[in-house]
């Protein structure tokens, strides 16, 4: 992808769903494409969400995590956890989108 297009896509998935929340996943284990696709259908099967946005960020050949968006209702670690079967510890803490804008200023 070329970095020029970031801003069209970021514009783009950002209007798909009323992103509320986003947190991280990232257990002690390499996820798989088949294992997120599971563990996400999962998430997205949780009554209190509507919509999940995910992406996964290499760590090392050996390591990932992921990052997700969700449009939803008041939710937990623990749910998340719980719906993933996933320990609690590897879900990170729950933090509120504040702008849907893709920010291109750097703060020095």
């Amino acid at each position: 992808m070329n970095i020029n297009n970031i801003p069209k896509m970021i514009d783009s998935i950002s209007s798909l769903a009323n992103w509320s929340k986003t947190t991280f996943i990232r257990t002690f284990y390499k996820l798989k494409p088949h294992l997120i696709e599971r563990k996400i259908e999962k998430l997205s099967q949780h009554p209190n969400i509507d919509a999940v946005y995910v992406t996964s960020e290499t760590d090392n050949p050996k390591m990932n995590h992921l990052h997700i968006a969700i449009a939803g209702r008041k939710l937990t670690r623990e749910q998340i956890a719980d719906s993933m079967e996933i320990k609690t510890e590897a879900v990170g803490n729950i933090e509120i989108i504040k702008s849907k804008h893709y920010n291109t200023s750097v703060n020095n």
